[in-house]
């Protein structure tokens, strides 16, 4: 399971990776880049990791946007 902005919810790699294209389709341009808070824990044999992202787009339609997100993720 993966999960994500729009829709929050995808049940496989493969739906992701199509929802994601979909997604992207719609930006002329966008940068995303991790901010200095990134850290990565360890539980025994799991690891994740947690930082906020600054994003700087430019929609198709030309509205530019930018904000900050909380992502993480582990293994």
């Amino acid at each position: 399971m993966f999960f994500d902005l729009a829709p929050l919810k995808y049940g496989s790699w493969e739906e992701y990776q199509k929802g994601v294209v979909a997604v992207l389709a719609d930006f002329k341009t966008a940068k995303l880049t991790v901010n200095d808070d990134a850290e990565i824990h360890a539980a025994g044999p799991i690891y994740w990791a947690t930082a906020t992202v600054k994003e700087d787009a430019t929609h198709e339609i030309g509205q530019a946007g930018d904000g900050e997100f909380p992502v993480d993720g582990c293994v």
